[in-house]
């Protein structure tokens, strides 16, 4: 549930909202006049926060990339992916890469441990092509 706070507990309580920013590394909403005006958080999110979009930006451009008649001649046997999500692509994102690549194997990796889940591996392998065989290695 998202920590909402009126703008006066800037001034009033800033060591409170630093506090629940770093101990839940998610933001803290304030309002102005009752209506939502900012979303206060600490460095680290914030630097993960844009580190995350300047990544997904570079993907973006890298699957506009291979949807180019040219790249699609590239051949690739195994190919090994990361599903994770908080670092990397998604399962969607990263099964939507191999299936333009097309290799006859595909390893989900980047999940499990620190992010995502095994479920992440297994649906990536769900949306692979069916010319394409996954294989999931790290057993949990």
């Amino acid at each position: 549930m998202p920590v909402i706070r009126p703008s006066s507990d800037l001034r009033n309580n800033y060591n409170e909202i630093s506090t629940i920013c770093h101990q839940t590394n998610r933001p803290v909403y304030i309002t102005k006049n009752g209506a939502g005006d900012l979303a206060v958080m600490s460095i680290e999110l914030y630097e993960l926060l844009t580190d995350k979009h300047i990544l997904y930006k570079e993907l973006e451009k890298g699957i506009s990339s291979l949807e180019k008649e040219e790249n699609r001649k590239v051949k690739c046997d195994v190919a090994i992916v990361p599903v994770g999500g908080t670092y990397t692509m998604d399962f969607k994102e990263a099964a939507q890469l191999i299936n333009i690549i097309k290799p006859k194997f595909a390893i989900p990796v980047h999940y499990g441990s620190v992010v995502g889940s095994k479920q992440d591996a297994t649906d990536f392998i769900k949306l692979l092509y069916p010319t394409i065989k996954g294989i999931i290695l790290i057993n949990q």
